[in-house]
């Protein structure tokens, strides 16, 4: 079968500043993020740690009251951010039910429902248990519940692969879509807050909690806000896009994913990310072509936010270009597979409104080497790129570029 191209045709987001579409979106720079202090029964690791707790989305347009008294912080977040997608992309009524696929990614969504299911055991109390609580403890419960309300019936799947679990999610409904598998994918990721996640937090970024306030693209120093929410996106066939009418944001045109080795750095991340914009001829002028990279840089010296350094650098130092580079959870807080799939709202977004937004608190050392976008700029995108890294030197990168006139 013949390859599709792939539109991005909706998006709709969750996060601690508020809930909407594309419009939204492009506001997200300028709004106040919304963090609040760590609760003192959580060990703040520091007096000024700070969370990013979303809590402003209408569950009931998506949700009956008996149905929202099964629901768990995962399942109506996640139904939430699918509903506005859709509406974004101007779909009232799915007509290819039984082939739709959901592809979701998180790292603790399911956490919550957790600490719910089990608090009565912790607290001596066994027979209290709720079994009708018990499946929601699965990761893979809010993904499902959305197909369920959909009456979907294609592909169903959850990634849960960490940080970079979202843009797996969406790379592989790219590569269903793009293979003729699906006319339509609803891909992203949610992620949510509870004393045990909380906990896991702790412990999880100890190291990185400590700074006074987010640095980013810094080579050290700064802090890292644990937050969550839900970013969803709605991917479509060229011909399934057009026959319905749709005006696409942009499209995906390549996407991969790897484990840089024990002896590699940033430098090996450039090549694999070269390799991504699959050309022929002169890769310095392909490089020119890119108007911006959305990166996932965290606001602290981790491990993933120094590879992502280091590729910037030798990309900037090979090829004598400096793409402007923009950082989502500069905005939202860590909000880990939440974030990733912002990253590649953030850049859909730029080929419509022609503007890449800026970064918050960047570090003042990033002014070497880096072109951080520290004020909104207006681009005209041909083609943009979205990286992302985690501790575990894992990748994935995107690469999205304008649809055809």
């Amino acid at each position: 079968m013949t390859n599709s191209d792939v539109y991005i045709t909706g998006m709709g987001l969750i996060a601690p500043s508020g809930f909407g579409g594309s419009d939204y979106i492009a506001s997200l720079a300028e709004r106040d993020p919304n963090f609040t202090h760590w609760p003192e029964d959580q060990h703040p690791p520091r007096a000024s740690a700070m969370l990013g707790v979303s809590s402003v989305y209408p569950v009931e347009k998506y949700f009956t009251d008996r149905q929202l008294r099964l629901a768990d912080r995962a399942m109506a977040m996640a139904m939430c951010a699918v509903g506005s997608a859709l509406e974004d992309a101007g779909i009232g009524e799915i007509d290819c039910a039984d082939e739709v696929a959901t592809i979701f990614g998180s790292m603790r969504s399911e956490h919550s429902s957790t600490q719910r299911f089990s608090l009565p055991f912790l607290m001596g109390k066994p027979k209290s248990l709720n079994a009708a609580q018990f499946p929601m403890i699965a990761r893979n419960v809010a993904c499902g519940q959305v197909a369920m309300n959909l009456g979907l019936r294609g592909m169903s799947s959850m990634e849960c692969s960490g940080p970079l679990a979202s843009l797996g999610a969406i790379a592989r409904g790219y590569d269903l879509v793009r293979r003729g598998r699906a006319p339509m994918a609803i891909v992203g990721g949610v992620e949510t807050l509870s004393k045990f996640s909380v906990n896991q937090s702790r412990h999880l970024y100890q190291q990185y909690l400590q700074g006074e306030r987010p640095d980013f693209f810094a080579g050290a120093g700064g802090t890292l806000v644990p937050s969550e929410g839900c970013s969803m996106l709605i991917l479509e066939s060229a011909e399934h896009a057009e026959r319905r009418g749709a005006t696409p944001y942009a499209r995906i045109v390549g996407s991969t994913a790897g484990r840089l080795g024990r002896d590699q750095d940033g430098a090996s991340a450039a090549g694999f990310l070269t390799r991504l914009l699959d050309t022929n001829s002169d890769a310095r002028q392909a490089w020119k072509d890119v108007a911006f990279i959305s990166a996932s840089n965290s606001g602290c010296a981790t491990t993933a936010s120094l590879l992502e350094l280091e590729m910037l650098r030798s990309i900037y130092d090979q090829y004598d270009v400096a793409p402007p580079v923009t950082a989502a959870r500069s905005w939202i807080g860590e909000a880990e597979s939440v974030a990733s799939s912002l990253q590649v709202q953030v850049a859909a977004n730029a080929f419509r409104t022609g503007s890449v937004p800026a970064t918050r608190s960047t570090a003042a050392q990033a002014a070497v080497g880096i072109n951080v976008v520290r004020q909104a700029l207006a681009v005209k995108p041909s083609s943009a790129l979205v990286t992302g890294f985690d501790e575990a030197r894992n990748y994935v990168f995107l690469r999205l570029a304008q649809v055809a006139k």
